[in-house]
């Protein structure tokens, strides 16, 4: 019923044909098509990003023959199988480090999964970008949690939760830049009086000095 009655081929009559056999239907107007293959058993596949063509072979195995055959595949089918691992990794990484929000509001684990899968993609993001940079999962959510903390702080308190703060951003290796600023202030490392500090932490260093300010 998902397919709106689109009149493909009956699945049974699918079943007789030799596995590999397939038929399909495109809506010009939507540019949707769908298509149902006969594999192991008959499955229906609906894409509105590629189409049938070219279609390809690919070894299936024969557990009547023991052996393998080559069967047609059509494109759509191919590059189903090849990227739906992605969701199940997407899941599994959600699992690892779920939002946990404790409340009876029935929306509480829509937001908290809305939370997670955001985290998940930005850091698939941040790998296929910094490839000088890569951070588990854990490491990534952690930078972020911490930037969003330092970015609505209260600066007027200083107490020691502040300060753990600080120093879990401090050695992060991410988006620590040298810049140079008007007034001179005091090295955070050797405590003498420098014209460059660091964008991210917000703390006078030197050059000499700046590699090893953040590194534990």
């Amino acid at each position: 019923y998902r397919t709106e009655r689109c009149p493909l081929k009956d699945p049974k009559e699918l079943k007789k044909m030799k596995r590999g056999s397939f038929d399909y239907k495109v809506d010009e107007r939507e540019e949707i098509i769908v298509c149902r293959w006969h594999d192991s058993s008959v499955v229906n596949i609906c894409s509105n990003a590629i189409g049938i063509e070219p279609v390809g072979l690919t070894s299936h195995h024969s557990g009547a023959a023991k052996t393998r055959t080559q069967v047609h595949q059509p494109s759509l089918v191919r590059l189903y199988q090849e990227k739906v691992g992605g969701v199940g990794r997407m899941d599994q990484n959600i699992a690892k480090y779920k939002v946990k929000i404790r409340g009876m509001k029935w929306y509480s684990s829509f937001i908290g999964y809305v939370i997670d899968a955001a985290l998940n993609n930005a850091w698939q993001l941040h790998r296929i970008c910094s490839h000088d940079a890569q951070v588990d999962l854990l490491a990534f959510r952690r930078y972020v949690a911490c930037v969003y903390l330092e970015s609505n702080a209260d600066t007027s308190s200083q107490g020691r939760r502040s300060r753990r703060l600080e120093t879990e951003s401090r050695f992060d290796m991410i988006g620590h830049w040298i810049v140079h600023q008007a007034r001179r202030t005091r090295c955070a490392l050797c405590h003498s009086q420098t014209n460059t500090r660091c964008e991210k932490c917000q703390k006078g260093v030197h050059a000499k000095c700046f590699r090893e300010y953040h590194i534990r």
